[in-house]
């Protein structure tokens, strides 16, 4: 696939990632890594496991076909998981290779409690990248690069660190819009609703249908 993104952004040469709790340390988030699913400084990344990795596989594949590659944090192997699986080292882990996907471990003492909320630790090494995160759940469908969009949104709002988005606010989220909106760009696709600023972001989660 061709990639619309800008030139990539360098990675911090500082940064430091930690090491695999029980998974195989070739796992292991590194430089390397990063820069080879680095998209014009911005790293799109999801965590799954092996219940879930269909939807991962999905995810990641409408992502390649945007020309967009991804990290993929897992929490356990996918050895013997899905297509290609045979047994042999790398087995279903190797679809993802083929859509464009990194594979590293995401297997910490937090998300081995709960992978929903642990997720949020296994953040902060790819912050420290330097690169810009766009952290999405699996199960959603991307049909537009959401890289653009994002930009606009910045360059709108210079001052905006955090972007939230989900399809139901909780806890008295605001959805009032922000006072500037970003012009002339469409929206990154369908099906969610900023719990921040009201506009449609990220994907259609799949299985909801329209609405």
């Amino acid at each position: 696939p061709h990639s619309n993104t800008r030139m990539p952004r360098p990675v911090a040469a500082s940064a430091s990632y930690p090491a695999c709790h029980s998974l195989p340390q070739h796992l292991a988030l590194s430089g390397d890594l990063v820069r080879a699913h680095n998209n014009g400084g911005v790293l799109i990344a999801t965590f799954t496991n092996r219940l879930a990795a269909d939807f991962a596989l999905n995810w990641a594949r409408q992502l390649h076909t945007l020309g967009l590659r991804s990290l993929i944090g897992i929490s356990e192997r996918l050895v013997g998981w899905g297509e290609g699986a045979g047994g042999d080292a790398g087995g279903g882990e190797e679809a993802f290779k083929l859509a464009g996907a990194g594979l590293f471990c995401a297997d910490g003492p937090s998300m081995k409690i709960n992978g929903q909320a642990g997720r949020w630790a296994e953040v902060a090494p790819l912050l420290r990248s330097g690169l810009d995160v766009l952290l999405s759940d699996s199960d959603i469908a991307w049909f537009h690069n959401p890289i653009p969009y994002f930009r606009a949104v910045k360059q709108a709002h210079p001052h905006v660190d955090f972007l939230l988005s989900t399809d139901r606010a909780f806890n008295g989220y605001s959805a009032q819009q922000l006072a500037v909106q970003p012009e002339g760009r469409p929206s990154a696709s369908r099906g969610k609703r900023s719990g921040s600023h009201g506009r449609r972001l990220g994907g259609r989660r799949l299985g909801e249908g329209s609405r």
